[in-house]
């Protein structure tokens, strides 16, 4: 459930502020780079990862979103299209592979845990608990996005408050859960 709130909060804005920013021919090969490093760095950090220090990466994702608020900035807009757009894509692509770890992590954990009578089940809800997120803040953030498009960092500060709040309220929630 966890995971859909981010997906509800990250996910819509880096949907709404992308276009402002860059061109979509920029993006497909830097997909292409996340993909292949994701795949590889889950296999590198996944002995180290525990559920009670999983909110670490989430604090994480909320420190790399003060930077992508900077890009955004009308002082680092001013230095001209590239260093706003390479540390927005920087911060971008550092957040979407912490949150594919992340979720590797949690769909691995949840199939552990759950009995093998039911994991189609619990793993339909889970997803479509986050599937039904991401539209929903798509909508608030779109909204945001729209209201405030002449200063696009205040979005992007309110959705890093709210990933601070969200990394507190997992930490007190995965501090209870231990790896069988």
């Amino acid at each position: 459930m966890l995971l859909s709130v981010i997906s509800s909060m990250y996910e819509p804005a880096v949907t709404a502020s992308i276009p402002l920013l860059v061109k979509e021919e920029h993006l497909e090969g830097a997909n292409g780079l996340v993909n292949g490093v994701q795949a590889l760095s889950i296999g590198a950090v996944a002995g180290k990862m525990r559920m009670d220090n999983l909110y670490r990466l989430l604090a994480a994702i909320t420190l790399l979103i003060l930077p992508m608020a900077l890009s955004v900035t009308p002082a680092l807009i001013s230095c001209g299209f590239y260093p706003s757009y390479l540390l927005f894509l920087a911060c971008a692509v550092s957040i979407a592979m912490i949150m594919t770890i992340i979720s590797i992590f949690i769909v691995t954990k949840v199939q552990k845990e759950t009995p093998n009578e039911n994991p189609g089940k619990v793993m339909a809800i889970i997803t479509a608990a986050a599937q039904c997120a991401a539209p929903l803040g798509q909508l608030v953030c779109g909204f945001i996005f729209q209201t405030f498009s002449a200063r696009l960092y205040l979005p992007a500060l309110f959705i890093c408050i709210a990933m601070a709040l969200v990394s507190l309220a997992a930490r007190h929630l995965w501090a209870e859960i231990t790896v069988s």
